[in-house]
């Protein structure tokens, strides 16, 4: 699926079979996409919070936007983006991060995907 605007919602356990390029637009809510994700849009996992699962590769040249709060995975209270497959970031891709009440931080130098330690 190729997607040039608007926005895809997985809502609470959607599922993208065969992939989704996201151009423009973006990919959000709680759910699965079984293949390759190309995000040169926005991708937003969550309802406040929430996971997106990719069972495939992901690449982004655009924004990751991630709520984050709590401590446990297990009932979380952040943002989930979980990657079965290979994860490639490109300039000018951007991790927004907002926690809480706080003002969003842009983040556009991670390591490899875990987030820097201070």
């Amino acid at each position: 699926v190729t997607q040039t605007a608007v926005t895809t919602n997985l809502g609470m356990g959607g599922i993208v079979h065969g992939g989704i390029e996201v151009q423009g637009g973006s990919l959000t809510g709680t759910g699965t996409v079984r293949g390759d994700v190309e995000n040169a849009g926005t991708v937003a996992p969550g309802n406040s919070p929430g996971i997106i699962t990719i069972n495939g590769n992901y690449s982004q040249t655009g924004a990751l936007n991630i709520e984050i709060q709590g401590t446990n995975p297990a009932t979380p209270d952040f943002d989930q983006l979980i990657v079965n497959g290979t994860v490639t970031r490109s300039p000018p891709a951007l991790v927004q991060v907002a926690r809480g009440n706080w003002p969003r931080y842009t983040i556009t130098t991670p390591t490899v995907w875990g987030w820097p330690r201070p």
